[in-house]
């Protein structure tokens, strides 16, 4: 029965649309088993692994606005459902002062690969920013729940809290990422 109960609860569970052309596979990693650039090894197009090559060096260097020209550039060759592009593309848009433009390049991957934790930090930053403290908090508690061991989380959630007024929550979350640092 409860086997039964299960399968019949899984067929009633929403269907996810993934891209058809197969850029970004989710995998569980333990360890860091690559390279720096694996990842992007893994695209596809030449040219869109080119644009974000570039982006990676322009955002190295501190370069946001040439990063997110480049970001965009892979994007209309990728199409804008690729979770790293995107996530790199918020990066460099928030540390361009645009955290608008951020959230809303983050929103679809939120919805296609809710899994991908990035993802929400990058929301829960750009919330913060915008002044959405509520929303901010939800995204970073989501970040916190699919990995509770990334001190950034931590310490944007202890931010959020002192902006809220919970000197409490906020204690405990900077504790929380000094502890998992």
């Amino acid at each position: 029965k409860f086997e039964r109960d299960w399968r019949i609860a899984l067929k009633s569970r929403p269907k996810i649309d993934y891209p058809d052309d197969g850029a970004y596979n989710e995998k569980l990693v333990f360890r860091d088993e690559g390279k720096p650039n694996e990842d992007i090894n893994k695209i596809a197009q030449p040219q869109a692994r080119d644009h974000l090559n570039l982006g990676q060096m322009f955002q190295a260097r501190g370069r946001h606005k040439a990063a997110v020209v480049q970001y965009r550039k892979a994007e209309r060759t990728m199409g804008g459902l690729h979770p790293m592009l995107q996530t790199r593309l918020a990066q460099s848009l928030l540390e361009s002062g645009d955290p608008q433009s951020a959230y809303d390049a983050l929103a679809p991957i939120r919805d296609t690969y809710p899994s991908y934790v990035s993802t929400w930090i990058q929301l829960g930053r750009a919330a913060y920013e915008l002044g959405r403290f509520d929303e901010a908090l939800q995204n970073l508690d989501e970040a916190a729940r699919i990995n509770p061991f990334d001190p950034e989380v931590h310490r944007r959630l202890a931010l959020v809290y002192e902006k809220k007024g919970d000197a409490q929550r906020a204690q405990r979350a900077a504790e929380f990422a000094t502890l998992v640092e």
